[in-house]
């Protein structure tokens, strides 16, 4: 069983919904969208990820060293269970 598979079984046996692994690779998608929203007014005041979507998008600006992301999901209401 390899890294990924062990950490994934420990989130769900813990009471999480899943994880997921990518690249630290930016996110230009993203950041082209935040911009977009910025423009039109449609970010909702969200200061906290919209204030530089140039950081919010690229890890490695944080974290030069990032190689990898680990994600992992929780329900916000445990007690409707996992998703399948």
């Amino acid at each position: 069983m390899d890294l990924a598979q062990q950490l994934r079984e420990v989130v769900l046996r813990h009471g999480g919904a899943g994880l997921g692994i990518c690249d630290a690779d930016p996110f230009h998608d993203v950041r082209r969208t935040m911009h977009e929203r910025i423009g039109e007014g449609s970010h909702a005041a969200l200061t906290f990820t919209f204030t530089d979507p140039d950081v919010a998008t690229d890890v490695r600006r944080s974290f030069p060293w990032a190689a990898r992301l680990v994600v992992t999901a929780w329900s916000y209401l445990p007690e409707a269970g996992s998703p399948g």
